[in-house]
């Protein structure tokens, strides 16, 4: 969508995206009728290597997508194995309403977006269960659903979350066992209830599935980060930057693999010129981090508070719980303090995850707080304080600490 237009030329198209064959097309509906355009471009002599014309039902989309995917295929000269072509003759739904109600769904799922808005989640989860309902079969809807519920960790606990994320999931491979979608939903759902071995199975099984799948790569790559496999990660995350260039999180879960593996500087740098393309609250909140790492206060301190300013109140409190980590660390305990009781007002009307109060305490030395609030964290499956903390250099100080190991034992992720 971000060439839509033709502002830019096509060769220009090709280099950013590292691509020699450009598939361009244009899409009208009239009510139930479509009229869709497609031609295949050389991006080096721009000679149009095929072209055609549909002009069909909404009902018949599927078959025209199966066609353009074979026609170009043939056109390249690529051989399409079995797995492959039963895979792009398959219909997901032969329910043309529900797949718009899908499409509808991914244009503001918060993966695609970025972000955590309860806005787009709700919305999202919205449409995928409109579309479920039109078709109890479509395997692509239950993964969407999957991911709204679990991806609502920032509003909702886990117990409200985690049953319906898990029976999306099952739903998903009962229905289709061959799409890795289901297997990315079904490892999503292990990875919060600390099953990592189980995870891994699955994205790679998706990846199996769906080699050119941007996010299987990346939820790889995210995984072999976390375990401190950094050199596993790069390989991930490269393929699904390859994959999915244009990506805002693809290239933000990036910027964290540097930021987790010490290459400070290299990650400031590099965040910086990602924020001249992408101006994003998450950004300047990373950027905090880093220059925190690197014992850099002031700057820390400049980076949170822009990030604060940039986001609304749904999103407030997790950024002004880093800017309070940050007051900590800079000797500001009254900043700190006046963070925190406007976090205790905001916990008494919405739900807040514990790590947002067990992060300043623990910047503040006050380790019997902190520790308090993350066994409660453990004992309420709150699933991503733990994981996260076994690169982090935000937790340096506190990994060694007895406590915390008996902690990550509990949780699997120490022996």
């Amino acid at each position: 969508m971000g060439y839509k237009g033709g502002e830019k030329k096509i060769d220009q198209i090709a280099r950013e995206l590292n691509v020699g064959t450009i598939l361009e097309g244009s899409v009208r509906k009239a009510g139930d009728k479509l009229r869709i355009t497609v031609q295949l471009i050389d991006s080096e002599s721009s000679d149009h290597l095929w072209s055609e014309s549909y002009d069909r039902e909404m009902k018949d989309v599927f078959a025209i997508q199966s066609d353009v995917s074979q026609t170009v295929a043939e056109a390249l000269k690529v051989k399409l194995l079995p797995m492959e072509k039963q895979r792009v003759e398959k219909e997901p739904t032969k329910n043309a309403e529900a797949y718009e109600l899908y499409l509808k769904g991914l244009q503001t799922a918060p993966w695609i977006v970025g972000g955590y808005e309860r806005e787009n989640i709700e919305r999202s989860r919205e449409y995928f269960e409109r579309a479920v309902e039109l078709d109890p079969n479509f395997a692509l809807a239950y993964a969407g659903l999957q991911a709204c519920y679990m991806e609502a960790f920032m509003y909702k606990p886990f117990d409200e979350r985690a049953p319906k994320a898990e029976a999306a999931a099952r739903k998903a491979l009962e229905l289709d066992d061959n799409l890795a979608e289901s297997h990315i939903a079904l490892a999503d759902t292990l990875w919060h209830s600390y099953d990592f071995q189980g995870y891994e199975k699955e994205v790679k099984r998706a990846i199996e599935l769906k080699p050119n799948s941007a996010t299987a790569h990346l939820y790889l790559g995210i995984h072999f980060m976390l375990f401190g496999r950094f050199d596993e990660a790069q390989v991930e995350m490269r393929k699904a930057r390859e994959l999915d260039p244009l990506s805002s999180s693809i290239r933000s879960w990036m910027l964290s693999l540097l930021y987790r593996s010490r290459q400070y500087d290299r990650a400031s740098e590099e965040t910086v010129e990602e924020m001249k393309l992408h101006d994003r609250p998450g950004l300047h909140n990373l950027l905090a981090h880093i220059y925190r790492a690197k014992g850099d206060y002031e700057k820390a301190m400049i980076e949170s508070e822009k990030a604060v300013a940039a986001v609304g109140p749904e999103e407030r409190p997790f950024f002004i719980s880093t800017l309070a980590c940050i007051y900590a660390k800079a000797g500001r305990k009254e900043d700190t303090t006046r963070i925190v009781k406007e976090l205790e007002e905001v916990s008494k009307q919405r739900y807040l995850p514990p790590d947002v109060f067990a992060d300043i305490y623990y910047c503040l030395g006050d380790y019997d707080e902190t520790f308090r609030i993350l066994e409660r964290a453990y004992d309420e499956h709150f699933e991503v304080v733990l994981p996260s903390s076994l690169t982090d250099p935000f937790y340096d100080e506190l990994r060694s600490h007895p406590r915390f190991i008996a902690l990550l034992k509990k949780v699997g992720l120490e022996k």
